[in-house]
Order: structure tokens, then C-alpha cells, then sequence
């Protein structure tokens, strides 16, 4: 059975620089990405370990309308963008997607013909996976998308340590905790993520289910299904914890 981590999330905004700049001014490491030439987004990034943050933005408008059914990616971003700048997607790191499509597809759900992504780096070196979608929601929560990189996690961290987008946040020991996701059934919706994607409860409450990833959490959370997600830092700093701050309609939270 393949492997699955959180990879990372998609924070859709209007202007990079701007996203990059609010992090930085709270001690986080951020830095411009690189281009999706062929499906006209780009992007900034935030690494917390593997898991990473994806600040995604319209770099070509025509070419995006005309990839916009070519993933997930791509439609969030002609489908939300320039309105709304909120954290909408997931994504799920396997070492094996064609064991993960061919089970997910076992369980009924729809999905997506793998397809081969790039792009080029700020060093210039070409970074590659493979990824597939899962079509459509559930209870109006988008599902997640899955990634299988070309590299090894070991070759991968070594890799991006070097290159600098690894490297220790100013506002100190800082991990990626969880993700709280808006549904109006949190324990449906929960549990149907748990059946599919193979994941376990972890704690429940009244209005909240979290479930477990290796290390972190997702928590569904009774609300607005058209909320934007929350993310969840934990830090050591403790003049920084317990505060919040926001991107567009996209928040965060120090703990």
C-alpha cells in the first residue's frame, strides 16, 4: 500500500510579492517559485519540513483559461481568482500514484488522468512530478489532489536544504500542525476522508473531527463550506504564539 503525507497546500492570491512579503514580516521564509509555463500559474513557497506552503497566482490569464480543465490546480485558480485569495486545496504526497488512482478508483471515486507537471526553479533546476485529481467534492469539500515527485523525500530534502528553500524561520522552531477545513458535517465528511484516502480519527468533539496524516491533522470543522481553510503553525517562540494573521481571506494561526 503507497505511502501518504501531507505535501503541501494552495493558498490562491492575486499578487505573490504581496504573499511573500506579509510572511517575511512575520519572520517566516518565503521566496518566489517559478512558473507553470504550460498552464500559465506561478508561485511562491513556504517549507516547513516537506510540507510546504504554495502561494499560487495567474501569470498568464489565457493560458490558464485554456488549461483550466487540465487539473485541480489550474481550475481553482480561473474558478477563484482574482475574487477570492483563500487556502482551498490540499495536496497528498505518495510514493506510489498509480497504486493510489487505482485504489481511490476502487472506492468510487472519479479521477483524473495522471499527468506530468514541471517547473523550472529559482537555481534553474527542472522540478518534476506526476499528479492526479480527484473530481468533483463531497458535502461541497473539495477533495484533495495527489502528488508523487520525482525525487526521493531524502533526495528531495537534501535538495531543497541546499538550495536554500529549506532553512530555519526567524520566528523560531516552526512546524505545519493542521489544517482546519470548514464543512457542514464535520463527522461525515470526516469519515469519508478516513474510508477513501485510509486515514484514522484521531480526536472528536462537538462541532470538530480530527484525523491524523503521519504527524499532523486535518480538522473538519462545522462551518461555511465556502470558508477559506485555517493553518495551524506550532512554534517555540512563546511571544509568537497565540497570534493570527491573514492573507486575503486565508488565516493563520501561531501555537
Amino acid at each position: 500500500m503507497a505511502n501518504l503525507s501531507w505535501d503541501h497546500t494552495v493558498h490562491y492570491v492575486r499578487n505573490l510579492d504581496a504573499a511573500v512579503e506579509i510572511f517575511t514580516n512575520k519572520h517566516l521564509h518565503a521566496f518566489r517559485g517559478g512558473s507553470h509555463t504550460t498552464w500559465g500559474t506561478y508561485n511562491a513557497l513556504s517549507y516547513f519540513g516537506l510540507c510546504y506552503l504554495e502561494f499560487l497566482a495567474i501569470e498568464d490569464a489565457k493560458l490558464v483559461e485554456k488549461n483550466k480543465n487540465v487539473n485541480a490546480v489550474v481550475h481553482d485558480a480561473a474558478r477563484l481568482l482574482p475574487e477570492k485569495e483563500v487556502i482551498a486545496r490540499l495536496a497528498i504526497r505518495t510514493d506510489h500514484i498509480e497504486e493510489t488512482v487505482h485504489s481511490l478508483k476502487e472506492k468510487g471515486l472519479k479521477l483524473s488522468p495522471i499527468v506530468e507537471g514541471s517547473r523550472i526553479n529559482h537555481l534553474g533546476k527542472k522540478i518534476e512530478w506526476k499528479m492526479a485529481s480527484v473530481e468533483g467534492d463531497f458535502e461541497g469539500v473539495v477533495y484533495p489532489f495527489f502528488i508523487h515527485w520525482k525525487e526521493s523525500d531524502e533526495e528531495r530534502f537534501r535538495s531543497l536544504k541546499d538550495s536554500g528553500a529549506i532553512q530555519p524561520h526567524r520566528a523560531g522552531k516552526v512546524t505545519l500542525h493542521e489544517a482546519i477545513i470548514y464543512c457542514d458535517d464535520p463527522h461525515k465528511t470526516a469519515s469519508h476522508w478516513c474510508e477513501v484516502f485510509g486515514l484514522k480519527m484521531e480526536e472528536t468533539g462537538k462541532d470538530f473531527i480530527k484525523i491524523r496524516i503521519q504527524e499532523q491533522f486535518f480538522t473538519f470543522q462545522k462551518g461555511s463550506v465556502d470558508q477559506s481553510m485555517k493553518l495551524v503553525f506550532h512554534t517555540d517562540r512563546v511571544e509568537v504564539k497565540g497570534t493570527t494573521f491573514f492573507i486575503g481571506e486565508g488565516e493563520y494561526v501561531f501555537q
